[in-house]
Protein backbone atom coordinates (compact mmCIF):
# COMPACT_ATOMS: atom_id res chain seq x y z
CA UNK A 1 0.00 0.00 0.00
CA UNK A 2 1.14 3.54 -0.76
CA UNK A 3 0.79 5.98 2.09
CA UNK A 4 0.60 9.77 1.28
CA UNK A 5 0.69 12.87 3.90
CA UNK A 6 -1.51 15.44 4.28
CA UNK A 7 -1.07 18.44 5.73
CA UNK A 8 -3.89 20.15 7.17
CA UNK A 9 -3.56 23.75 8.55
CA UNK A 10 -5.14 25.67 11.83
CA UNK A 11 -4.49 28.56 10.14
CA UNK A 12 -4.53 30.40 6.51
CA UNK A 13 -1.92 30.83 3.70
CA UNK A 14 -0.97 34.21 5.38
CA UNK A 15 3.12 32.00 5.87
CA UNK A 16 2.27 30.50 9.11
CA UNK A 17 3.57 26.84 9.47
CA UNK A 18 1.05 24.02 8.40
CA UNK A 19 1.31 21.32 10.60
CA UNK A 20 -0.68 18.41 12.00
CA UNK A 21 0.40 15.66 9.29
CA UNK A 22 -1.98 12.99 9.17
CA UNK A 23 -1.29 9.72 7.20
CA UNK A 24 -4.07 7.96 4.84
CA UNK A 25 -3.93 5.86 2.34
CA UNK A 26 -3.19 6.66 -1.50
CA UNK A 27 -6.16 5.80 -3.89
CA UNK A 28 -5.07 4.57 -7.21
CA UNK A 29 -6.89 4.33 -10.45
CA UNK A 30 -6.40 1.75 -12.16
CA UNK A 31 -7.70 1.94 -15.44
CA UNK A 32 -10.45 -1.27 -16.92
CA UNK A 33 -9.25 -2.58 -20.48
CA UNK A 34 -12.46 -3.72 -21.76
CA UNK A 35 -11.89 -4.60 -25.41
CA UNK A 36 -13.59 -1.67 -26.68
CA UNK A 37 -11.50 0.41 -25.21
CA UNK A 38 -8.30 -0.76 -25.72
CA UNK A 39 -9.21 -0.93 -29.78
CA UNK A 40 -12.03 2.06 -30.41
CA UNK A 41 -11.60 2.02 -33.51
CA UNK A 42 -12.35 -1.56 -33.86
CA UNK A 43 -16.10 -1.68 -32.26
CA UNK A 44 -17.84 -2.33 -34.86
CA UNK A 45 -15.66 -5.04 -36.22
CA UNK A 46 -15.66 -6.41 -32.65
CA UNK A 47 -19.31 -5.81 -32.37
CA UNK A 48 -19.69 -8.16 -35.66
CA UNK A 49 -17.49 -10.92 -34.69
CA UNK A 50 -19.46 -10.94 -31.17
CA UNK A 51 -22.16 -12.07 -33.05
CA UNK A 52 -21.43 -14.21 -35.53
CA UNK A 53 -18.03 -15.18 -34.48
CA UNK A 54 -18.65 -18.54 -32.05
CA UNK A 55 -14.91 -18.95 -31.53
CA UNK A 56 -14.35 -15.38 -30.85
CA UNK A 57 -17.41 -14.62 -28.51
CA UNK A 58 -15.68 -17.24 -26.28
CA UNK A 59 -12.47 -15.73 -26.44
CA UNK A 60 -14.22 -12.34 -25.93
CA UNK A 61 -15.76 -13.36 -22.74
CA UNK A 62 -12.33 -15.59 -21.46
CA UNK A 63 -10.98 -11.86 -21.96
CA UNK A 64 -13.33 -10.05 -20.02
CA UNK A 65 -13.47 -12.66 -17.25
CA UNK A 66 -9.65 -12.43 -16.49
CA UNK A 67 -9.69 -8.46 -17.52
CA UNK A 68 -12.66 -8.23 -13.85
CA UNK A 69 -10.48 -10.25 -12.19
CA UNK A 70 -7.38 -8.28 -12.60
CA UNK A 71 -9.36 -4.93 -11.60
CA UNK A 72 -11.05 -6.53 -8.95
CA UNK A 73 -7.81 -7.56 -7.44
CA UNK A 74 -5.67 -4.31 -8.24
CA UNK A 75 -8.91 -1.86 -7.30
CA UNK A 76 -9.45 -3.56 -4.21
CA UNK A 77 -5.98 -4.88 -3.35
CA UNK A 78 -6.90 -8.38 -2.96
CA UNK A 79 -3.96 -10.60 -0.97
CA UNK A 80 -3.01 -12.94 -4.01
CA UNK A 81 0.31 -14.04 -4.89
CA UNK A 82 2.51 -11.66 -7.24
CA UNK A 83 2.94 -15.19 -9.66
CA UNK A 84 -0.92 -15.47 -9.98
CA UNK A 85 -1.30 -11.92 -10.59
CA UNK A 86 1.57 -12.14 -13.17
CA UNK A 87 -0.33 -15.27 -14.69
CA UNK A 88 -3.47 -13.57 -14.79
CA UNK A 89 -2.30 -10.67 -16.73
CA UNK A 90 -0.47 -13.26 -19.25
CA UNK A 91 -3.21 -14.84 -19.78
CA UNK A 92 -4.91 -11.61 -21.02
CA UNK A 93 -2.25 -10.26 -23.01
CA UNK A 94 -2.63 -13.52 -24.96
CA UNK A 95 -6.28 -13.62 -24.99
CA UNK A 96 -6.20 -10.16 -26.69
CA UNK A 97 -3.47 -10.86 -29.32
CA UNK A 98 -5.43 -13.80 -30.54
CA UNK A 99 -8.47 -11.59 -30.51
CA UNK A 100 -7.05 -8.46 -32.34
CA UNK A 101 -5.87 -10.59 -34.77
CA UNK A 102 -9.44 -12.07 -35.52
CA UNK A 103 -10.33 -8.32 -35.76
CA UNK A 104 -7.56 -7.71 -38.31
CA UNK A 105 -8.53 -11.02 -40.36
CA UNK A 106 -11.66 -10.23 -40.50
CA UNK A 107 -11.08 -6.44 -41.42
CA UNK A 108 -8.61 -7.51 -44.17
CA UNK A 109 -11.71 -9.39 -45.82
CA UNK A 110 -14.08 -7.25 -46.36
Amino acid sequence: MIWINIASANQDDNGLDFHNKLKRPATMQFEKHTLVNDFPEHHHTIRHLKMNDLHFAKLFDQYHEIENEVHQIEEKNNPVSDEYLETLKNQRISLKDQLYRLIQKTEKAL
